[in-house]
């Protein structure tokens, strides 16, 4: 699992609860730091700051004091919204590409021979 740690910025609210999330960060675990972003933009959209690598980074290793708001550990399937798409020119579904020792090329591929980017979908 990778841990993934988010901030929230001055004037963001929990859409939950209401409360500030000022001096604020959620913690989430997921199999690729991909998903866990993802899984960030499920929960609060685009309404956080900054995502980091642990707690003590995102906390300047104790020189801005927060506290977390809440820890999400992810039990699903192993990254399915990162490993397959659907295709935006035939609505194919599509699959990662990746080479046979299993580096990431960053680009989908569709039954149809499309390929676009990894986000320019």
């Amino acid at each position: 699992m990778i841990t993934q740690v988010f901030t929230f910025g001055y004037g963001q609210t929990c859409p939950y609860t209401g409360e500030s999330l000022a001096d604020r960060y959620a913690v989430i675990d997921a199999p690729t730091k991909e998903l866990c972003r993802r899984l960030m933009l499920a929960v609060f959209g685009r309404e956080w700051a900054f995502q980091y690598a642990s707690v003590g980074e995102a906390t300047g290793h104790g020189r801005y004091p927060m506290a977390e708001h809440m820890r999400l550990t992810y039990s699903g399937p192993p990254d399915p919204l990162f490993l397959t798409a659907a295709c935006p020119e035939c609505g194919m579904p599509a699959k990662r590409h990746t080479r046979k020792h299993g580096a990431d090329h960053g680009t989908f591929h569709c039954a149809e021979k499309h390929s676009w980017p990894d986000g320019g979908r």
